[in-house]
């Protein structure tokens, strides 16, 4: 009896040619590939555009820094000439004050956490400053005074109006323009203008994010986080680096904002009544001391040698005459009297003009 040779499939054995292993693995490895080929190189392409994007970011906030202090520095310029141009310190207070806020808006706005909406805010905080001088301080209070720095507020404005094409499209440029002509015709004596934002003047005029806002609207953009579609870890380095520019930026410009608030007081306590009372009595107090210090002295009245004190004699003797006194020791005893008091005795006349002195 000859053995059985088995077939390849019998007995449940199953056979795999080397050949199709091979291609099995080349096809597993070529998609293996691909498939990571294609994941870093998208990983790549949006590492890139998210640094792009950043780069941008920054370059936006850096911008409105920069157009802050130019701003401050324009309205600190004008509003100097203005008031040395009077003397009225209530105008002067009004300048300054007007100065504190314009300075402490602009400087805020500068550092706030978004830099697409710092824009906007400052396009809406220079459009409005400027009406309020055009209407109030021109038209209302100080006239032709106060063109220099209407001039110069007209000027900041067109300057930051140039920044918007970089952000906004032309339908959003005008849909801001009119929204603030609108609210500006509903308020029209609001004049704490450099403490509304973009926000609040969105609510304010009832164009909200919310609401029936279209995507293309400049209203849209509130509420939108410029970061969200960043890598995460690039967008945790974008926000801290943003965050020390806003405060490096601010701590530089908190002492001049002290410095504008210390003149605004010493302006401030010039008009109260309580100061104009000390200020009139230090002069007093000044002018007697100098008077003390340099007196007026006239010519000294002539007196006779021997005269005696009118208080002593024509006091006591009104109804009559001095006249001559008896005894040699009488008299020795009263010229001692008169020599002692000649340096009294112009001032003693003085008091006495309508009596005569007499003769011992």
């Amino acid at each position: 009896m000859h053995p059985r040779t088995l077939r390849p499939g019998e007995n449940g054995v199953i056979m795999i040619h080397p050949p199709l292993v091979s291609r099995v693995l080349l096809v597993l490895l070529a998609c293996v590939t691909l498939l990571s080929g294609c994941a870093v190189t998208r990983s790549l392409f949006r590492d890139r555009a998210a640094e792009e994007r950043a780069a941008a970011l920054l370059q936006v906030q850096l911008s409105v820094m920069r157009f802050a202090d130019e701003y401050t520095a324009w309205i600190t310029e004008r509003v100097g000439m203005f008031q040395q141009s009077t003397d009225d310190p209530v105008e002067r207070l009004a300048a300054q004050s007007w100065l504190v806020s314009q300075a402490t808006s602009a400087f805020t706005i500068a550092a706030g956490p978004n830099p697409e909406l710092n824009t906007i805010d400052m396009l809406v905080f220079a459009t409005l400053s400027r009406m309020v001088i055009e209407d109030r301080w021109v038209g209302e209070l100080y006239g032709p005074r106060a063109e220099g720095l209407l001039a110069a507020h007209k000027a900041l404005e067109s300057r930051a109006w140039s920044f918007a094409p970089q952000l906004l499209s032309e339908a959003q440029i005008v849909e801001l323009r009119t929204g603030i002509e609108a609210w500006h015709r509903q308020n029209p004596v609001v004049r704490a203008v450099p403490f509304i934002h973009f926000e609040d003047f969105a609510f304010a005029t009832g164009a909200t994010p919310t609401g029936s806002t279209s995507s293309g609207s400049i209203f849209s953009l509130l509420g939108i986080d410029p970061l969200s579609n960043l890598d995460p870890a690039v967008r945790e380095l974008a926000q801290t680096r943003q965050l020390a520019e806003r405060a490096v930026y601010y701590g530089q410009r908190a002492p001049k904002l002290i410095s504008m608030e210390a003149q605004r007081l010493a302006f401030e306590l010039a008009v109260t009544p309580e100061s104009a009372v000390l200020l009139e009595n230090v002069d007093r107090v000044g002018g007697a001391a100098q008077a003390a210090k340099h007196p007026r002295r006239g010519p000294a009245a002539p007196v006779r040698r021997g005269a005696v004190r009118c208080d002593r004699t024509t006091d006591r003797n009104p109804g009559r005459a001095p006249g001559p006194v008896a005894g040699a020791g009488r008299r020795a005893a009263l010229d001692a009297r008169g020599r002692r008091h000649d340096v009294r005795l112009g001032s003693r006349d003085r008091r006495c003009p309508g009596r005569a002195a007499g003769t011992l």
